[in-house]
């Protein structure tokens, strides 16, 4: 191997290391209440567009108006609720499993 390939193959290595780093998963904790308070997700914060969204139990979550969320990736289970307010969007095109 050349040392140029070798540099090449390290690089590509590195990048793709470095997508897994950025990647979080965000729990809902809330209870009721709107996806824009920190302290409704653990870790404490608002999911990115690099982040896993989890929200779960009896949970009923509102998207505010004038909100714009985002996220990898969304996840609703065991009957948990997203309620999308006039005028709000998401990011992402999530989808239901």
């Amino acid at each position: 191997m050349t040392i140029l390939f070798k540099i090449r193959l390290l690089s590509i290595f590195t990048f793709f290391s470095s997508l897994t780093l950025f990647s979080q998963t965000y729990n809902w904790v809330g209870g009721t209440g709107d996806w824009n308070v920190s302290t409704n997700w653990s870790p404490v914060g608002i999911p990115g567009t690099g982040h896993t969204a989890i929200i779960s139990g009896a949970s009923d979550v509102s998207l505010p108006t004038g909100y714009t969320a985002q996220s990898k990736d969304l996840q609703l289970s065991g009957g948990a609720k997203l309620t999308i307010q006039s005028g709000s969007r998401n990011e992402q095109q999530w989808q239901h499993r």
